[in-house]
């Protein structure tokens, strides 16, 4: 997740990103006005319907809150992704 300030506003635009460290390529991405659960789990799931072959894959992320929750956690298990965080 990304955070752009709006030139000559005081709202923010959000880029939520999934991309593959293997070849940088973008897998998905979703651009928003809040930073919430939403925008990561539509973004999560535009990369599954893009990649539905896809199994077996590890997730990286910091350890946001959209990232920690049970629910992104169960959106894992179903694609049979493996999750991984950096430390704290």
């Amino acid at each position: 997740m990304t955070e752009y300030k709006i030139i000559g506003s005081t709202k923010k635009l959000y880029l939520s990103v999934i991309f593959d460290l293997y070849d940088n390529s973008i897998v998905a991405y979703r651009m928003g006005i809040s930073n919430n659960n939403d925008l990561v789990f539509k973004t999560f799931d535009d990369a599954i319907k893009s990649h539905p072959e896809c199994e077996n894959i590890l997730f990286h992320s910091d350890r946001g809150f959209q990232y920690t929750n049970r629910t992104f956690k169960k959106k894992l298990d179903n694609a049979k992704f493996r999750q991984s965080m950096s430390r704290v």
